[in-house]
């Protein structure tokens, strides 16, 4: 097989995959510790549990400008720079996010975390496409590896929930953030000696980089309806994920009372099914192709999403509280709901869908625009709605169903794009033959 200009020793190959990983990991952590907090932090400062959530959704749209922001400076100076940037910026919020005096504080620090957070995924999936510029048969599932980080991250968040909680009672949540901020300093550090991406370095050698617009490079001719119709459709994956997926946690403790070790054992195993169902969509992304995760599961999770709602209003409350929660039929077809997203499947398409000059800023902007509206601000929205209508937090669920069935079609206005090869300076990748 032809060995690009890009590629790496497969050494350096592991070097990069365990430092682009990293900040998935922390991101993950970032954001199910929300999950767990939300009820402490309410009742810590006395304010309503909706104020509380939406700390997520601005702090969503805050990583938007984050994304563009710091893909900007990958795209230009290096991935090795956003990288180190990003993790270590958060670092700081989250250590002063820590030390919060008051509520309006908190909030305004949190948003600040995710404007940093908001540039890493998408740097560290360029970085990690570019570690396999000629092996368009790995990419999926490399990246899909990648954001199942981001689910491993409940594993560590339940592990602090639980330390804290047990030790510090009511000022947990302090305790929590400053060690989220000290693991992010420690990453930080580690990834002052990443390597730089050689085939970045090879695009900027052939003048590539200095070449190429960031942002409005997106929106040229050629590129402009990819960008638009990727934004799209990772606004639809991000909302069938998220509409019941972020208040899951708080369902299972105000509509059916679960304990909080129960509630912690769910949050677990769906963590697992939606580390299987990313590896599952780079799988069949790498053996089918680039559009297939995002045709198949979500029809899956449409499926599984019309059956918990009608299982979840058949089965009496006191039923599924009886039943061990594997057991029951309205608690596995919630988790299976978590099979049914194909997240683990754009790294590798987005990263073939964009120049080299613009890969970081043109992974990052459909992925946090997309995480922002559909994995913040319409999950709050679709919230508000069913309270408003005077229904508990199970019937967010009928959001997740309707944005699946729309990523199903969004997904047809992408062009397929396994088996081509990266290269540092083409404004177009080029197939294998």
């Amino acid at each position: 097989m032809e060995r690009l200009e890009g590629s790496f020793t497969k050494a350096q190959r592991r070097t990069v995959v365990t430092l682009a990983m990293l900040g998935t990991l922390l991101d993950g952590v970032d954001f199910t510790i929300m999950l767990y907090f939300l009820a402490p932090i309410a009742r810590y400062f006395h304010v309503p549990l909706t104020q509380v959530a939406a700390i997520q959704a601005v702090s969503y749209i805050a990583g938007v400008a984050g994304g563009i922001l710091f893909g900007i400076v990958a795209d230009r100076w290096g991935r090795r720079l956003g990288l180190t940037l990003t993790v270590g910026l958060f670092s700081l919020f989250s250590l002063v996010a820590a030390l919060s005096p008051s509520f309006a504080f908190l909030f305004v620090v949190k948003v600040l975390m995710g404007v940093p957070i908001g540039g890493e995924t998408g740097i560290a999936m360029a970085y990690l496409n570019e570690a396999l510029p000629d092996r368009g048969d790995r990419r999926g599932l490399a990246t899909g590896a990648l954001q199942g980080m981001f689910q491993l991250g409940l594993f560590v968040t339940i592990g602090i929930f639980t330390y804290t909680q047990t030790h510090f009672g009511a000022e947990a949540w302090r305790y929590a953030f400053g060690m989220l901020g000290l693991g992010a300093l420690a990453a930080g550090l580690i990834r002052i000696a990443m390597p730089e991406s050689r085939l970045w370095l090879a695009a900027r050698s052939a003048g590539a980089v200095a070449r190429e617009r960031p942002v409005l490079g997106l929106f040229r001719d050629g590129l402009a309806s990819t960008t638009i119709v990727a934004s799209l459709l990772l606004t639809a994956v991000f909302f069938a994920g998220f509409a019941f997926g972020t208040y899951s946690p708080a369902a299972w403790q105000s509509v059916y009372h679960l304990p909080a070790g129960t509630v912690a054992l769910i949050g677990a195993v769906g963590s697992i099914i939606s580390i299987a169902g990313y590896l599952l969509a780079g799988f069949l992304s790498d053996a089918v192709g680039r559009r297939t995760p995002f045709v198949v599961l979500p029809a899956f999770g449409a499926v599984a999403g019309v059956a918990f709602l009608l299982l979840a209003t058949a089965t009496p409350i006191p039923v599924v509280r009886s039943t061990f929660f594997l057991a029951s039929p309205v608690v596995l077809t919630a988790l299976l709901l978590l099979l049914g997203n194909p997240l683990g499947g754009q790294g590798s398409w987005l990263g073939e869908l964009f120049p080299t000059a613009l890969r970081s800023t043109g992974i990052n902007l459909p992925f946090y625009a997309g995480r922002a509206i559909g994995g913040g601000l319409l999950p709050y929205l679709g919230l508000l709605a069913v309270t408003a209508a005077g229904l508990d937090l199970r019937y967010t669920v009928i959001f997740a169903v309707i944005a699946n069935l729309l990523a199903i079609s969004l997904s047809f206005g992408l062009r397929e794009t396994r088996g081509v090869l990266l290269r540092p300076a083409d404004s177009m990748e080029v197939p294998t033959t």
